[in-house]
């Protein structure tokens, strides 16, 4: 089932992070726990992990782009 990836709220006074890294490709398979992109705030990196096992479909963000706490960032299909 197509989902919808949203960018989690990392710490409550925190609502936006600088993209990083896509850890997974467009069509790669996950994990349940597996890192699947980075973001920085405040001059710390922190890595995302996956909260059910799936296929990254779209990406929505690129490197460098400024997110926003529950923000649209991806396309998947939960396995």
């Amino acid at each position: 089932m197509k989902k919808e990836l949203i960018m989690p709220v990392l710490r409550h006074e925190t609502r936006e992070a600088v993209f990083v890294e896509w850890l997974v490709e467009e069509n790669q398979e996950f994990k349940a726990g597996d890192p699947l992109f980075e973001v920085e705030t405040e001059k710390v990196i922190n890595q995302i992990e996956a909260e059910f096992d799936g296929v990254l479909l779209e990406k929505l963000i690129e490197v460098g782009d400024v997110v926003k706490s529950e923000q649209l960032i991806a396309y998947v299909e939960e396995k």
